[in-house]
């Protein structure tokens, strides 16, 4: 249930991020296979472009923004798009304003999710706690806050929080 309600929630979005690290362990697709409706754009962060290019990510099946500190070129469906490293998150976010990209999807990994966090670039966190365990991974960021919203979704607990500061 957990995994169909994230498919679904990538439809709403417009974009949908991961960093290097969840983009070369987990090979994600990033696209609403349990769901119907659109996927968003998808957007990985490379800065060394470093990324095998036969990861799912770049099979062309939906536009993929790659963000990167070395060249700017566009193949098909794919994008590669030159930011400054000192400057990265701030110049990839209004690059994703300037395209009218309104809304993004952060997925992972832990040092990404924790990157927003600490630059205070977010909105809301949709957090599932399981009993089902991983074997190898990386803990989670905590957010020091207390959700606003907690439900069960079949055996995984929800909570969400949200961010009240003003960006």
């Amino acid at each position: 249930y957990s995994r169909k309600l994230v498919h679904k929630w990538r439809t709403e979005e417009d974009s949908i991020l991961v960093g290097y690290n969840t983009a070369v362990h987990d090979n994600p697709k990033l696209t609403a296979r349990d769901w119907t409706g659109r996927n968003p754009v998808r957007i990985v962060i490379d800065p060394k472009l470093n990324l095998d290019s036969s990861l799912n990510l770049f099979d062309g099946a939906t536009p993929t923004i790659c963000y990167n500190t070395l060249k700017q070129e566009v193949k098909g469906n794919l994008e590669y798009h030159l930011l400054k490293k000192e400057r990265l998150l701030q110049d990839m976010l209004t690059d994703l304003f300037n395209r009218s990209i309104q809304s993004l999807f952060v997925e992972g990994g832990a040092q990404t999710i924790k990157t927003f966090l600490t630059n205070n670039v977010w909105d809301e966190a949709r957090v599932f706690t399981s009993e089902q365990s991983f074997e190898h991974g990386i803990e989670a960021p905590i957010i020091k806050k207390e959700p606003w919203s907690s439900e069960m979704i079949g055996n995984d607990e929800l909570n969400i929080y949200s961010n009240n500061t003003k960006i």
